[in-house]
């Protein structure tokens, strides 16, 4: 920045708070400069195959999906073909990659290891 945009900008703050002497208008204005952290929250959609093996049963690919209409579809063709499969909508901050809220099941077919449905 150069100086003279320097005193531009140390002006204009110096008249937002000349002419907002009120309380409640200062502070609201205040508040819309001041940076407010953004949550970057995103929803995935997730179908997860499971397979046996002998006895076992385990986990075979994992696919995401745009949305649950698609995860739906796809779990509900795949039942055909494998032992077991799930569609899963799953909130998480894409920043932390922490999950935010707990896994909402969307379709489920076949098999599942157990404590996957909640029991």
């Amino acid at each position: 920045m150069t100086v003279g945009t320097d005193r531009m900008l140390e002006a204009d703050a110096y008249n937002r708070r000349a002419h907002c002497r009120g309380r409640g208008m200062r502070r609201m204005i205040e508040s819309r400069f001041r940076k407010v952290p953004q949550v970057s929250e995103k929803t995935l959609y997730i179908v997860q195959q499971f397979e046996k093996q002998g006895r076992k049963l385990v986990q075979g690919r994992q696919m995401e999906f745009k949305t649950s209409d698609e995860a739906r579809g796809r779990a509900e063709r795949d039942a055909e073909r494998v032992a077991g499969v799930v569609a899963v909508a799953q909130t998480v901050d894409t920043e932390t990659g922490e999950v935010l809220e707990e896994p909402e099941i969307l379709a489920h077919y076949g098999e599942l290891p157990p404590g996957m449905l909640g029991d």
